[in-house]
């Protein structure tokens, strides 16, 4: 499947008109958000001028010390815990099989021994 494409588009179509969600089969689909996408839109170098109205439409302002650079760093740091909390689930569940192994081992030895 290519990049960017539905699958079963029919299906997806059929299934919001089936709950009454509007189709415009015309409107072309954003692309996904991104993190170019939140640096673009969703930051703001000054701070909102007051009597400014936001509405719906418009990109969520962040506080003017949210800089790209800091929310990049945020973004990283955040990663780097998940990956860190991902290595240890993963040498948590190596050393489950090693005992597991260990054990099994030592179960077919005392059957090994018990049987001859």
């Amino acid at each position: 499947m290519a990049k960017g494409s539905l699958g079963f588009p029919t299906l997806i179509t059929a299934l919001c008109v089936a709950h009454r969600v509007e189709v415009n089969p015309t409107a072309k689909i954003r692309p996904a958000i991104g993190l170019e996408f939140i640096m673009h839109n969703c930051t703001e170098e000054q701070a909102p001028q007051a009597g400014d109205a936001l509405d719906h439409h418009s990109p969520i302002h962040q506080p003017s010390s949210s800089s790209p650079s800091s929310m990049e760093a945020l973004m990283l740091e955040q990663m780097n815990q998940m990956q860190l909390e991902q290595r240890a689930i993963w040498e948590h569940m190596q050393m489950q099989q090693s005992a597991t192994h260990r054990g099994r081992m030592h179960l077919h030895q005392v059957a090994y021994q018990n049987g001859s």
